[in-house]
């Protein structure tokens, strides 16, 4: 995860058409941490009451795409599986 309120430090090279969506999504959702993992595989995880939900995906324009997925009585998205 990133240093600037989730945002890491590398997406601006890879995706910078993507930043403007990251920085909205992460202003209206401040409980999510967006960044690469140690993979190179964009990570999300938001931790709730009974654990926490992550949602993973090659690019910041796929995860931003799963995370705007709609989320009935504010549960996690389809794409969005509990963390282990």
């Amino acid at each position: 995860m990133g240093p600037h309120g989730g945002l890491a430090a590398s997406s601006p090279g890879e995706q910078p058409d993507q930043v403007p969506r990251l920085r909205k999504f992460l202003a209206e959702h401040p409980g999510w941490k967006i960044g690469l993992g140690a993979d190179g595989i964009w990570e999300a995880r938001n931790l709730t009451e009974g654990g926490s939900h992550v949602v993973v995906n090659y690019t910041l324009h796929g995860l931003l795409n799963a995370l705007a997925a709609p989320y009935p009585d504010q549960g996690p998205a389809p794409d969005v599986r509990p963390a282990r």
